[in-house]
């Protein structure tokens, strides 16, 4: 048997401390249904991750699906209106992320703003995902990108839109080599691919890389997004988390889906992104409401490869006792040994796979 007691402990705590978070900024909890009918998933698929859904018949005919998405549902519940609609869910979605891995349970916490997105809420977003990632770890960096800065490059300097789409995935892996072969191919000069290589390059804090962006020759629409990236800097500039967030421009998500700011968030110990989010306002068009959104998911079952990475014990002490021993007796041992800072478990035998770091016997064993 696998223990795992304290992962979902790291998970829960993780949990409870990003609600108490959300709700202090005036989030309210939004819970759903785990399946929804297939038929809403298949009509938004491109906005889906991962390319499979999981089905079944209920006992009326209709054929359902698993949740393979949160953001769909709570875009499909809210009312637009004067106000902004802030909410943040803790859930499971179940979905494959590639053809060669099997379904699993992939559970996430996160938030949501829909509406009429100004300045401010752009930059609460942004606050909250930092502060969602200091809530885990000290450790952390939040990347943070804007979809209309290479896009907007791309139409300034007239690339041909069949180049698009393939130039943004040798962006997001920063194989400026093959950007550059592929664009002298496609008779692009030297001056707008130099430029380019320049902007896939770009890592570095908000001040830094934001100087690096006003040296650069570019064009009316990329300069928008450079705009709007300094517009959230300037508010973020006096915030303690603010040497956290770097700005990288090799951060590309689907297109289809993002048309703003969009970031990544990583801890130490973990190797993927553990928090990601952006704006999204073309789902909300596909759906017929017409406004803005914004929002982030954490997700929390990569907290397991935190903690696998930051111990090697289930356990610090393994008490094995005979079921004779006195009640109150072990109880106090117990209780000094959990007072002294380790961790403390009391069996009749040793589990099977757990992990320990030191043993006592009141059994008579050696």
């Amino acid at each position: 048997m696998e223990y795992n007691v304290k992962l979902q402990g790291l998970g829960e705590k993780a949990m409870f401390d990003l609600r108490a978070l959300y709700e202090s900024y005036g989030y309210r909890q939004f819970q759903m249904s785990k399946f929804e009918e297939y038929d809403f998933y298949a009509q938004n698929r491109s906005f889906i991750t991962g390319s499979s859904i999981l089905t079944f018949t209920d006992t009326n005919g209709r054929l359902m699906a698993l949740k393979p998405d949160i953001t769909l549902s709570i875009i499909k519940g809210s009312k637009i209106g004067k106000h902004i609609d802030k909410v943040y869910y803790n859930e499971s979605v179940y979905r494959a992320e590639d053809a060669l891995s099997g379904f699993r349970e992939i559970r996430q916490t996160g938030l949501e703003c829909i509406g009429n997105l100004d300045l401010y809420t752009i930059c609460e977003v942004v606050s909250l995902a930092a502060m969602s990632l200091a809530a885990i770890s000290g450790d952390y960096i939040l990347d943070i990108s804007h979809m209309g800065l290479l896009s907007g490059f791309f139409s300034d300097e007239k690339i041909p839109y069949k180049l698009h789409e393939q130039l943004l995935i040798l962006a997001g892996s920063k194989n400026t080599h093959d950007l550059s072969s592929l664009c002298r191919s496609a008779g692009i000069s030297q001056r707008v691919i130099d430029t380019l290589v320049s902007l896939v390059r770009l890592r570095g804090t908000l001040s830094e890389a934001l100087k690096e962006l006003h040296a650069l020759p570019l064009g009316e629409q990329a300069r928008a997004a450079v705009c709007e990236l300094e517009d959230v800097a300037q508010v973020l500039q006096n915030l303690e988390f603010i040497r956290n967030i770097y700005i990288d421009l090799s951060l590309q998500s689907n297109p289809g889906y993002y048309n703003g700011l969009v970031f990544k968030g990583y801890i130490a110990g973990v190797s993927s992104a553990i928090l990601s989010g952006g704006r999204y306002d073309g789902l909300l068009r596909k759906m017929g409401k017409g406004s803005g959104a914004m929002g982030f998911a954490v997700y929390l079952n990569l907290l397991e490869n935190l903690y696998s990475s930051e111990s090697q014990y289930d356990v610090d002490v393994l008490i094995l006792q005979n079921g004779h021993n006195d009640a109150a007796e072990l109880l106090q041992l117990v209780k000094s040994i959990i007072g002294s800072g380790e961790t403390c478990r009391v069996d009749v035998e040793i589990p099977e796979g757990l992990k320990y770091r030191r043993l006592l016997r009141t059994d008579g064993g050696k």
